[in-house]
């Protein structure tokens, strides 16, 4: 068993959660290891002293402070969340799409404008007056034009 084998298992042996072979093995390698069994002497001295809530001096601090939160959480609400952080959110999407809607409405109508307006200058352009296809005699009265027809 190499030191990191051994000092990973040290709190284990402590606390006789190792199996028998197991012990067995720490116990060998910290006859042979000063340094391990230096880190086993530490560890019984930390196990040895009583925790601080045990202690009367740690406890009346603990209690003092802990009284004095619960204090400052009486007289002070909770902080209520900003009013309207999320509602500028949805009013400024809200305002963005109506634009980009506008937007498009405005640029298709200038688009439908112009192929309109080429749609009517290639009408009157291609219109041809009506007396390039009349005959000539057909420039008199209307009982002329009739006497005259060739149709």
């Amino acid at each position: 068993m190499n030191c990191r084998q051994a000092r990973a298992r040290l709190v284990a042996y402590q606390d006789h959660e190792l199996s028998p072979g197991e012990e067995r093995h720490l116990e060998d390698h910290l006859e042979r290891c000063p340094s391990c069994a230096a880190r086993l002497a530490e560890l019984d001295e930390v196990a040895l002293r009583p925790p601080l809530a045990l202690l009367p001096e740690a406890e009346e601090r603990w209690a003092a402070r802990l009284d004095l939160a619960i204090a400052a959480a009486r007289q002070e609400p909770p902080p209520a969340r900003a009013r309207g952080s999320r509602e500028w959110v949805a009013w400024a999407a809200a305002l963005a799409l109506s634009l980009l809607w506008g937007g498009y409405q405005w640029y298709s109508a200038q688009a439908l404008q112009e192929v309109l307006a080429q749609q009517q200058a290639t009408a009157a352009a291609e219109t041809i007056p009506s007396q390039w296809f009349l005959p000539a005699a057909w420039e008199g009265s209307d009982d002329e034009r009739e006497r005259d027809s060739w149709y």
